[in-house]
């Protein structure tokens, strides 16, 4: 672990990558197509949630390895390809770009490299539910 003591949501991370690998959510969401609970989203917030609320985009630039070095390599690509996503144009002209198909490529090998991920490596704490810092766990 570095000077500074550093975490990921795991969980956080992964409900966002879902979003941004799956065509169909894209379509009911954030086109509210088929939207019975009435959830709100969009590629922008999905891009922003992932990248700096969940502050990835940071640990990406301090050089910090995410998980473990395939998924850092997969979260690296992933930024690159939602980097080349024109986000200023309606949400349908969006999930039918091309770039798109990229994107949710992108997000789904990330999204599979956390899921059989052992952790090795990883130079930021991996926060589970309940917990408020490392090795506490909170009812």
């Amino acid at each position: 672990m570095t000077d500074t003591w550093k975490r990921i949501y795991k969980e956080n991370v992964v409900d966002i990558l879902k979003e941004l690998a799956d065509i169909q959510y894209q379509k009911n969401i954030w086109l509210n197509q088929s939207n019975p609970n009435n959830w709100i989203g969009s590629f922008t917030e999905a891009a922003n949630m992932l990248f700096d609320d969940c502050v990835i985009s940071d640990y990406l630039s301090e050089g910090e390895i995410i998980l473990d070095a395939r998924v850092t390599q997969a979260l690296w690509e992933l930024s690159a390809a939602v980097d080349c996503v024109d986000e200023y144009r309606d949400e349908a002209a969006i999930i039918n770009d091309p770039l798109m198909d990229i994107v949710r490529e992108k997000a789904a090998r990330a999204l599979f490299l956390i899921n059989v991920s052992t952790y090795e490596g990883s130079t930021v704490d991996i926060a589970i539910p309940g917990q408020s810092y490392s090795g506490e766990v909170v009812s």
